[in-house]
């Protein structure tokens, strides 16, 4: 794996220790991180960014008088509209866009918006997911299987070349999940108790739907390690999971554009935000809410092509202030 990371440029273990240590890190050294980081990102945008540079400028937003986290509230709040309109005025002067990885928005609500961020940047949110991943059981080289619902992240035509380097580096079996019945779920019953993945990633939904077939024909799965993300888990769900497979299930936040957002730790009681790659707010009415659901703000802390700053994510959730109690 290292060589192959090598190979392609990949140095997301040279930040993963350097994030370890800052996502261990106490709360208020935590903060400072974060503010720190919200200021030069700021200040970075405005000089590369012709985008926001008119932004500011128009709103008379003065980057000096950005010195708490409080003050971070007079910047304006972007859409997704936003990047659609003015998709090339995101992009740092900085950079070629040639030399630039391309991506694009999840979800369903809307088409894609192409995004693009460095090789670097790719490997520091690698380096995030590596450590987020760590807390429900992932190794890299694990055997890894997806019941998946989003058909880009599927193969396609894979060369021999392809296969032989993801057999050595990243064993994977995927299962689309858009369509479920019977003989498709009995297909897949058959090939993970052949594939006997240590990790099972999926959609809620589509898990849950399995779970029930394996229930009514009294079918066993051994998967050390289940995750779920991409949609809402609901406490029904978890508990018709859980009680089909025998263990404690895990839940992400993550969305294509900015990666890990946030983690279950082993208490389940909360996920935890990947304070490194992001710095995340719930709007209320114009206001910063604790406790209470409101919009989801992000701002994404690593991206210096495309910087998203105040990012209107299209969710709603709510961020509690309480302690937990795994210490993180």
């Amino acid at each position: 794996i290292p060589l192959n990371d090598y190979r392609e440029g990949n140095t997301r273990f040279k930040f993963l220790k350097e994030y370890s240590a800052q996502l261990d890190a106490p709360i208020e050294k935590i903060r400072e991180f974060q503010l720190s980081k919200i200021k030069d990102i700021l200040h970075y945008a405005y000089e590369n960014v012709p985008f926001y540079r008119e932004l500011y400028d128009e709103n008379r937003i003065d980057l000096s008088d950005i010195v708490t986290e409080d003050d971070f509230q007079q910047i304006p709040i972007i859409s997704k509209e936003d990047i659609r309109n003015y998709n090339e005025k995101f992009l740092s002067r900085k950079f070629d866009k040639k030399d630039l990885i391309r991506t694009g928005t999840g979800g369903t609500t809307s088409s894609p918006i192409d995004l693009y961020y460095t090789n670097e940047c790719f490997s520091q949110k690698q380096a995030c997911t590596l450590y987020f991943y760590k807390w429900f059981g992932y190794e890299p080289g694990d055997p890894i299987a997806y019941l998946w619902g989003a058909e880009q992240d599927f193969p396609q035509r894979p060369t021999i070349e392809s296969r032989f380097r993801n057999y050595l580096t990243s064993i994977q079996l995927m299962l689309p999940s858009s369509y479920l019945n019977d003989e498709i779920m009995w297909d897949y019953y058959a090939k993970l108790k052949k594939f006997r993945p240590k990790v099972l990633q999926c959609y809620p939904t589509p898990l849950y739907i399995f779970s029930n077939f394996l229930a009514q024909n009294n079918l066993t799965l051994d998967i050390p390690n289940i995750n779920m993300t991409a949609e809402y888990l609901y406490d029904y769900q978890r508990e018709k999971i859980e009680a089909v497979f025998k263990k404690k299930v895990f839940n992400w936040y993550g969305v294509r554009e900015l990666g890990h957002v946030a983690t279950e730790c082993a208490l389940h009681k909360g996920l935890h935000v990947n304070t490194v790659g992001i710095y995340l707010e719930t709007i209320l009415d114009g206001q910063q809410v604790f406790d209470t659901n409101g919009q989801i703000i992000v701002t994404d802390l690593l991206n210096l092509a495309m910087p998203l700053i105040r990012y209107r994510i299209g969710d709603i959730g709510k961020i509690s202030e309480r302690e937990c109690a795994c210490g993180s």
